[in-house]
């Protein structure tokens, strides 16, 4: 469709010779398009005058504030079947000087009325077949169900866990489905920690921010560890012993918050080791995971676990899950 300023009059005016028999007529055949009931066939030339015949380019179409065309009465037919005019479209006839809605021309009132009745069949023949599907669908859901009771039983429970093994993806089922599946036996965790430095930083000066991270660093808005344990901190009179947390302690709270990390291991498979650097008042400074694909989930719920305070500055501690099924 294209968009011109109104041509004048020019052909297909008065004084026009009238068209053979027949080509004043316009139906959904004629136009190109196939018709509901292909029998109805719309005679314009009952409607149209002898000045303003099929051809003559007279119409004038608004859309969004523009007029597109000129248009002949047929080209005009054509966009209203193929419902690119809209009878509540503002149509202009240039020869009148009227603009009004489309179905209100004579004109075209019953394109209009026919192209809306097409639209209708085709969004019931649309619906029905959706309705079809779903019956389709509902069919095959109870012969599943009706098996897997007849399976039940036959074989007993442990039929249970492998119909729930196989119909349950473990990369992206909710947590309490990867709950089942580690209390079924068909995912097993193992976890383990361990203390890697007490870890003084440079005295004085400020944090490190902006270097190079490798892989597995701590995700989006937080430090690593090799980041973190280079922050200077201030270590006070260091005549006096200093403690830090158990490897038991950091294992104990790790367990406690084993499910928190449950989100980020479904879908894997083998160990995603934690390095991270604990604070005195117990806080976490920074982590790094391995490998760098668990990195974001791991180390945002890293950073949200509270260890015991200890009277040193900081310590760097590690923990590990191994995922296998």
């Amino acid at each position: 469709m294209t968009t011109n300023q109104p041509k004048p009059p020019s052909s297909g005016r008065a004084g026009a010779a009238a068209p053979p028999p027949g080509e004043d007529r316009i139906s959904f055949d004629n136009l190109g398009l196939a018709s509901p009931r292909p029998s109805e066939a719309i005679d314009l030339g009952a409607l149209v005058s002898q000045t303003n015949r099929m051809d003559a380019q007279v119409w004038m179409v608004q859309k969004n504030n523009l007029d597109h065309g000129p248009f002949s009465a047929r080209e005009l037919g054509q966009q209203i079947v193929a419902r690119k005019v809209a009878g509540d479209d503002l149509v202009l006839n240039i020869d009148t000087g009227a603009r009004q809605r489309c179905e209100v021309w004579p004109e075209f009132t019953k394109l209009v009325a026919a192209a809306r009745e097409r639209m209708q069949a085709e969004e019931e023949a649309a619906a029905l077949r959706k309705v079809e599907t779903v019956e389709k669908g509902v069919g095959y859901l109870r012969y599943v169900v009706a098996a897997g009771i007849v399976a039940l039983i036959g074989v007993g429970i442990a039929s249970y866990f492998l119909v729930l093994r196989a119909t349950r993806s473990t990369g992206h089922g909710t947590v309490e489905e990867f709950e089942d599946l580690i209390a079924a036996g068909d995912i097993r965790i193992n976890t383990g920690g361990g203390i890697l430095a007490a870890g003084r930083g440079k005295a004085g000066g400020g944090p490190r921010r902006g270097g190079k991270r490798g892989p597995g660093g701590g995700g989006t808005g937080g430090l690593t560890a090799e980041e973190a344990m280079a922050v200077a901190a201030d270590y006070g009179d260091l005549s006096g012993a200093t403690t830090q947390l158990t490897v038991g302690q950091i294992n104990s709270v790790m367990n406690r918050n084993q499910r928190r990390f449950y989100p980020c291991l479904m879908g894997l498979r083998g160990r995603v080791t934690l390095d991270f650097v604990i604070n005195g008042d117990g806080s976490v400074a920074g982590v790094s995971v391995s490998p760098p694909d668990a990195a974001g989930c791991m180390s945002s719920r890293m950073r949200g676990i509270q260890f015991p305070s200890f009277n040193a500055p900081r310590m760097r501690a590690s923990f590990w899950f191994e995922v296998g099924g």
